[in-house]
């Protein structure tokens, strides 16, 4: 039995869907802590969903693929390090320098 595969359209509605809610969010609760708050949550989910995804195919994958994946989980995960930094900073109000090597080091890293 093969395995399916997305089509683009699937990728591509995905996509769409996943920025037509952030938008809808974005409008509803406006820019202040509420709407940071619910940016900053959905970035995480869509890093967790994604760094999930990547072992799942990594599994399937076999050689360079297998490593590929891999690879790519991990930047994902600097980039969910960073997030979750920036995510705390906003919301608990830590003032940040422009110069500060975090947690825009994570984003540099990755």
């Amino acid at each position: 039995m093969s395995r399916s595969r997305p089509l683009w359209k699937h990728v591509a509605a995905f996509a769409l869907l996943i920025l037509v809610i952030q938008r809808i969010g974005f409008r509803v609760l406006g820019d202040g802590p509420a709407g940071s708050l619910f940016i900053d949550i959905f970035a995480i989910t869509a890093n967790i969903l994604a760094i999930a995804c990547s072992f799942s195919a990594s599994n399937r994958g076999r050689g360079v693929s297998r490593a590929f994946w891999i690879l790519f989980a991990s930047a994902i995960t600097l980039q969910l390090l960073g997030d979750v930094g920036w995510a705390y900073c906003r919301y608990f109000h830590v003032p940040i320098l422009e110069a500060a090597l975090f947690p825009s080091l994570f984003y540099r890293l990755y």
